[in-house]
């Protein structure tokens, strides 16, 4: 006598609803018996095995209709078929997992890095660097009507890219922040899908700078600077500097808004 298990029965076994399992017989990835007096279907250990690679597969977001056209056949070549999808999937989801993990273990750190910070207001033991980049200038408008796309948005929104906003230094108490461009270095743009544009320009900077980090309201953020620049340009009246700073985090709470961020000053 061949052994069959109702709907109820099943649901319990998969913890899945009754309406699941219509749905699978209505678009033909099941064949249970069906009992022509009462219309009581019952799932044989066949189908049960089938619906368990269903659910596996579904698990892992293989649409339904990649499953059925698999598993058509009932051959042995088609369930191998849909297993090997299977292990592509898990291999993809793991490796998109530990990305996540990855980001995950930065962001922690760098929150512990916050919460631990202290501004260095010792200006000569400030870190002087030597570097050579390049910054694109990206109108913000581009940004918000989204003609900058992402090559992968899974991991983090466009607005979540290492973008920077640009100060220019008219001299050591006037800082003009540029309202119409975001910036951002050029090597960190490998995510984003850049088209050639007349008002997308890129600037050089070589030389030394002075790169500092700095927890604090952007108000405070500018005051540091100029504290920075009375310091370094104490005797000079017209500087015309370009200064970045760069968001590393943002933390919003009663007062106001804190910000974690890199600031980088170029040296005559």
């Amino acid at each position: 006598m061949e052994w069959l298990m109702t709907v109820g029965q099943i649901s319990k076994l998969f913890n899945i609803t009754s309406e699941t399992l219509r749905h699978y017989d209505r678009i033909g990835l099941l064949n249970p018996i069906i009992n022509e007096d009462n219309g009581y279907r019952y799932y044989s250990l066949k189908e049960i095995e089938m619906l368990d690679l269903i659910l596996d597969a579904k698990y892992l977001e293989i649409p339904l209709s990649n499953i059925k056209e698999a598993l058509k056949n009932e051959s042995i070549d088609n369930y191998i078929d849909l297993i090997d999808l299977q292990e592509k999937t898990i291999d993809e989801k793991i490796e998109h997992l530990l990305k996540i993990k990855e980001q995950a273990k930065q962001k922690k750190a760098i929150l512990n890095e916050m919460l631990n910070f202290e501004n260095n207001y010792d200006f000569e033991k400030l870190e002087i660097k030597n570097e050579d980049n390049t910054i694109v200038f990206i109108p913000i408008e581009y940004l918000i009507n989204s003609k900058i796309k992402q090559k992968d948005s899974s991991l983090r929104s466009l607005y979540l890219e290492p973008w920077m906003i640009m100060y220019e230094a008219k001299d050591k108490n006037t800082l003009i922040d540029d309202k119409k461009y975001m910036a951002i270095y050029e090597y960190n743009t490998s995510n984003l899908i850049i088209e050639e544009d007349k008002k997308i320009y890129k600037k050089k900077y070589k030389g030394n700078f002075i790169k500092t980090k700095f927890v604090g309201t952007m108000d405070e953020v500018e005051e540091y600077i100029k504290l920075i620049l009375s310091n370094f340009y104490d005797n000079k009246e017209n500087l015309n500097l370009d200064i970045s700073i760069n968001w590393i985090w943002v933390v919003y709470n009663e007062k106001g808004t804190i910000n974690f961020v890199e600031i980088t000053i170029p040296l005559d």
